[in-house]
C-alpha cells in the first residue's frame, strides 16, 4: 500500500495570530496556509503557562493536527471533535461572536469555523455572524 504523501507548508507563509481570552485565561493562536488559502497548521500559546502539563497538550494535539492537514485530513474533523471539548478554563469569552466556551479547544475550534468557514463546514456551530472590527 502507497503511504500518502505530506504536502508540507512552504518555508514562508501566510498566517494570523489571534488572542483570545477565557473566563480570564489568555492564549494566542496560530494559524498558517498554503498559497491557496487551506489551514495547514496550528499552534496554540497559553500564556502564564510554559512548561505545564496544559501547554504539553496543547501542543501535542495542535501537531498532530498540524501533521494531519498536511496529509489532507479535513479542517472540519478536528472543528467538530474540539466543539463542546470540557476543560477546567470554561466560561465566558468577553467577546460577542464567541460568547462562551466550555475550553480553549472550543474556543479555538469555534474561531476556526469563523475565519475558515468552507473549510469547517458540517461542523455544528451556527453560521457566524461577522462584525466590522
Amino acid at each position: 500500500m502507497d503511504a500518502l504523501p505530506r504536502e508540507r507548508l512552504p518555508h514562508t507563509r501566510e498566517g494570523v495570530t489571534r488572542k483570545l481570552c477565557l473566563a480570564g485565561h489568555e492564549a494566542y493562536a496560530t494559524v498558517n496556509a498554503y498559497q491557496d488559502g487551506r489551514v495547514g497548521e496550528m499552534f496554540l500559546t497559553l500564556v502564564g503557562e510554559s512548561g505545564t502539563q496544559a501547554q504539553m497538550y496543547a501542543n501535542a494535539a495542535l501537531q498532530a493536527a498540524s501533521i494531519a492537514l498536511q496529509y489532507g485530513a479535513p479542517l472540519r474533523s478536528f472543528v467538530e471533535h474540539w466543539r463542546g471539548t470540557h476543560a477546567d478554563v470554561c466560561g465566558f469569552t468577553g467577546d460577542t461572536a464567541m460568547p462562551s466556551a466550555t475550553g480553549m479547544l472550543d474556543l479555538l475550534a469555534q474561531w476556526l469555523q469563523r475565519e475558515w468557514p468552507e473549510q469547517a463546514s458540517g461542523a455544528s456551530l451556527p453560521p457566524p455572524e461577522r462584525e466590522d472590527e
